[in-house]
């Protein structure tokens, strides 16, 4: 999914101008390490996509005023379940 052409809303940029908190959320996420920070569904939700496992666990310990969950992605191609 990293570059992933889906990874997108296009309500984003008018939901960051009515709620600028959205995109703090976002660069948080971001600066932790996130490949990708989304908006999801109309606003509700902004969720970070980590590309390794080992990775989204730290940065879920690290982030601050988020509701931060890590869960379990889609095996990938190698067969390898954990990254």
């Amino acid at each position: 999914w990293v570059g992933a052409p889906w990874v997108t809303n296009e309500l984003w940029r008018a939901a960051r101008a009515l709620a600028p908190a959205l995109g703090q959320t976002a660069d948080q996420l971001l600066r932790h390490g996130a490949d990708h920070a989304i908006l999801c569904g109309s606003g509700g939700a902004i969720a970070g996509l980590w590309s390794d496992r080992d990775r989204a666990v730290v940065a879920a310990g690290q982030i601050e005023s988020v509701l931060a969950l890590v869960c379990p992605g889609a095996p990938r191609a190698d067969g390898d379940p954990d990254r």
